[in-house]
């Protein structure tokens, strides 16, 4: 399998993202009612909420790098990612 490494060296990624053990996620109505709740109480994009209440219902780690999801660290288990330096 090929790997693309990041500009500073530190991270090998599958560079077919196929061969990441990734799951398919069908829209489910529990999942619909989730999100849109989301959307409706929090400042979220419409994707984002998707995405939380992905992780809400699957009930995983969402790592991220996304300071609007702090917002939601109640009710999902959040693994942030290190923010980058804008300077």
């Amino acid at each position: 399998m090929q790997t693309n490494v990041s500009k500073r060296g530190q991270t090998a990624i599958p560079a077919e993202p196929r061969a990441l053990p990734v799951q398919e996620i069908g829209e489910e109505n529990d999942l619909l009612l989730k999100a849109s709740r989301l959307k409706a109480s929090f400042s979220l994009s419409v994707a984002d909420s998707w995405t939380i209440a992905t992780a809400w219902q699957k009930k995983p780690k969402l790592v991220h790098k996304h300071p609007g999801f702090e917002q939601v660290k109640e009710i999902v288990q959040l693994l942030p990612l290190p923010y980058e330096n804008a300077g």
